[in-house]
């Protein structure tokens, strides 16, 4: 998510945008192309607790990248692999992260506390039950 919101934002920094039209016919085709109707995808969704506005918001968020990473000669969505535009990936993922305003603050990383221990005598313990 860190290099994802990082992407974002240069891309906001270099204005780049998605128009709600290209986020419906992305929808669309996804849509077509999984055997589905836009009202059949829709009720798929909503069964799984997912609005078509968040699935539209992440065909933004698709869109503004390839366009962005395009901009920079980088091919977004290639079903093989290619070793130099990976490397051409990180290099610039690397370049965006470095200039990124995306702040870490270790408090709001997780942590494990152990709150009890009780001691199991050699048993195997119970993790389940």
């Amino acid at each position: 998510m860190i290099p994802q919101e990082a992407l974002m934002q240069e891309a906001y920094r270099q204005k780049i945008k998605a128009t709600e039209e290209e986020a419906e016919k992305a929808l669309g085709i996804y849509a077509i192309e999984n055997g589905l109707t836009l009202e059949g995808f829709e009720e798929h969704l909503n069964s799984r607790g997912i609005s078509i506005d968040e699935i539209k918001k992440s065909f933004e968020v698709r869109i503004i990248l390839t366009k962005l990473l395009e901009k920079e000669g980088i091919k977004y969505e290639s079903l093989d692999y290619d070793y130099e535009n990976d490397q051409k990936f990180q290099e610039y993922l690397n370049k965006v992260l470095n200039n990124s305003k995306i702040k870490i603050f270790e408090e709001n990383i997780g942590k494990v506390v152990l709150a009890s221990f009780e001691e199991s005598r050699g048993k195997p313990c119970n993790e389940l039950g």
